[in-house]
């Protein structure tokens, strides 16, 4: 069916094609199609692609090694200014929810409380251990409550292995995504018909994940954000290098997260990952058209060298 999709879209004559993100197959193979037809690709990049001959991305910390691959030769990059993917889960929300977290799970507001984003997209072993190594620690640390939200791809089953192997402490708290109300791993999940996920980060006292890209959510929210790396894999490394996330690879470091105030995070690192919410729109119909002319006339310069 989206090899279909793709081929009738070509069945017309595209000049050029705009791709957000080439990570499901039909979007992969659209890219591929265009670049066989030799049809201009534009990354406009909210996630991760692999071909493009331009690319506008949200600041410079996109510029990642992936993306340098992904483009063509001598191809230009041009920045917003503004990180789109986050600014689209902010749109119209309003922090207006004080102890969200603490209502919605029944605990006294003089609790403090640590929310963990699990993300389901990293090595399952890995993920086990590092989430039976936050549980373990919390489970000694009666003066927080530790709150681990499943992703909606996660049926969370390697996080209740964690919780079950590290005893079921009762101030570790579990909420599944009810996306897999019928596919969920254990009873021990909550669940909720309505889930907040800005409410809790800005609701928590400190936000920890692994992966998560949730992590410039709670950055724009003014909430105290860790990266646990136990493993040196260096997810947002460029965030821990510009002070704006602690590392969290140790109890030592997890202890130091606790007892400390949250990072006082410059302008120029927010603007540095795209986050000042102060930025002009960027006008992505003129970029293109500019593209679009230094394409056709390099193509040009390039048939009237090979004749």
């Amino acid at each position: 069916m989206g090899i279909d999709v793709v081929n009738s879209v070509f069945s017309n004559k595209i000049d050029e094609h705009i791709s957000r993100l080439q990570t499901s197959i039909m979007d992969n193979y659209m890219a591929i199609e265009a670049r066989r037809r030799e049809v201009f690709i534009l990354g406009d990049v909210m996630e991760e692609i692999f071909y493009c001959d331009a690319a506008i991305i949200s600041s410079k910390m996109a510029y990642t090694e992936s993306l340098k691959l992904a483009l063509s030769s001598g191809a230009k990059v041009a920045y917003k200014g503004n990180n789109s993917l986050i600014k689209y889960r902010l749109k119209n929300f309003n922090n207006n929810q004080i102890h969200y977290l603490h209502k919605l799970l029944r605990v006294d507001n003089q609790k403090k409380i640590v929310f963990y984003a699990s993300d389901p997209s990293k090595e399952e072993s890995q993920r086990y251990l590092t989430e039976k190594f936050l549980i373990t620690y919390f489970s000694r640390a009666e003066e927080f409550v530790f709150v681990i939200k499943t992703h909606s791809q996660d049926n969370g089953k390697i996080t209740n292995y964690a919780y079950v192997d590290s005893g079921k402490p009762s101030n570790v708290t579990l909420i599944g995504d009810i996306t897999q109300r019928s596919k969920i791993a254990s009873k021990q999940f909550n669940l909720f018909d309505e889930f907040d996920f800005k409410a809790a980060i800005t609701s928590s006292d400190g936000f920890l994940t692994t992966s998560s890209s949730s992590i410039f959510e709670a950055l724009v929210l003014g909430i105290k954000a860790g990266i646990v790396d136990k493993f040196n894999n260096g997810y947002y490394d460029y965030l821990v290098n510009y002070k704006a996330v602690t590392l969290i690879n140790s109890e030592e470091s997890l202890q130091h997260f606790l007892e400390n105030k949250k990072l006082d995070i410059s302008d120029s690192t927010l603007s540095y990952c795209g986050l000042k919410t102060d930025n002009e729109e960027f006008d992505v119909g003129r970029y293109l058209l500019k593209c679009l002319g230094e394409f056709d006339k390099n193509n040009e310069n390039k048939q009237a060298k090979s004749k």
